[in-house]
């Protein structure tokens, strides 16, 4: 499985990577939203997961611009955040991504949130 993951925590990305390489996942990372874009046009993704406060002023725009030019055709897409104000910021994005996932989680959470996306 081959997801898409918008964070711009070093050390997030770090661990997640980490968490992949024992689960045999691959992951690829942006750490903005111009390189997100450029990444879902470049190569097919199985999912792709956003941190809600790395990718762009309007969570809605983000996801719908993600999936005009994803190579994947139907991508599951999903925004994360440790935010209080996460469920706020969750109802502006409303159906431009398939769901919200809050911290912690780990790549196992992420696996499996794509493939009942995908079903």
């Amino acid at each position: 499985m081959k997801l898409l993951i918008l964070e711009e925590d070093s050390g997030i990305r770090l661990w997640l990577s980490s968490q992949a390489a024992q689960s045999g996942v691959e992951l690829q990372f942006a750490t903005d939203h111009s390189e997100a874009l450029t990444l879902a046009s470049q190569s097919l993704f199985d999912g792709a997961f956003f941190n809600i406060s790395t990718c762009c002023p309007d969570p809605s725009s983000m996801g719908h611009q993600i999936r005009s030019v994803c190579q994947s055709g139907v991508l599951p897409l999903f925004f994360f955040s440790t935010s209080t104000a996460f469920t706020a910021i969750a109802k502006i994005a409303g159906d431009s991504v398939d769901g919200h996932i809050a911290r912690p989680f780990n790549i196992d959470d992420l696996v499996q949130n794509t493939r009942v996306a995908s079903a």
